[in-house]
């Protein structure tokens, strides 16, 4: 059994995205991942569609927490899962909530992030870290015909958890000078040029 399973929804269309996507997981210092790249049957640019992918891999898991990890995002920092493993020894947790740097902003933004909020729109499906019992739980929620369905995943699961650590830390870094694709070719993505340097946990 591997520590953390890595969800990936895979565009055809994002060959660059998905190379460094896959850069960033295998450079982690400890590699005690495993990393699935869910490739849709259905036009990849829906990406209401493509939601269901998360729910299916189910079988295929191996990891005691799952978590999401677009194919236009990367992890932006090489210590992410050793990092993860130390936030979550003592804790036992079910559920970890940390922040993403989407194009200029954080999510979730500071405001909600200090309410401790599950707020539509200020939180994303890759903000979520679940134990693989609470991910089986929730998971149904990816079958809903929504764009924001990664709402009512992660909705879900906080009412299945009972220890729900909410890490200051930004772990995940979009590849997009806007920070949301959505299900965007590439060569429509104003990318970055180079990929930021973060340093983690923000404390800003």
């Amino acid at each position: 059994m591997s520590f953390l399973t890595i969800l990936t929804r895979v565009h055809p269309a994002r060959p660059n995205c998905l190379a460094r996507n896959i850069e960033s997981v295998k450079s982690q210092t400890d590699n005690d991942v495993q990393h699935l790249l869910l490739r849709p049957e259905v036009e990849p640019n829906d990406v209401v569609k493509a939601g269901p992918l998360i729910h299916e891999a189910a079988s295929r898991i191996e990891g005691r927490y799952v978590m999401q990890l677009p194919d236009d995002d990367r992890l932006c920092t090489p210590t992410f899962v050793a990092d993860l493993k130390a936030a979550t020894e003592e804790e036992k947790a079910d559920m970890v909530i940390f922040r993403c740097k989407l194009g200029e902003w954080v999510c979730p933004p500071e405001f909600h992030w200090q309410a401790r909020m599950f707020v539509i729109g200020y939180i994303a499906g890759q903000n979520g870290i679940l134990k693989k019992e609470i991910y089986d739980g929730a998971s149904y929620e990816w079958l809903l015909p929504l764009y924001h369905a990664d709402f009512y995943y992660l909705r879900t699961a906080s009412f299945l958890s009972n220890k729900i650590i909410w890490w200051d830390y930004i772990g995940i870094e979009s590849q997009g000078v806007i920070g949301n694709n959505a299900g965007a070719s590439e060569d429509t993505i104003q990318l970055k040029p180079t990929m930021e340097t973060i340093n983690a946990p923000d404390e800003t």
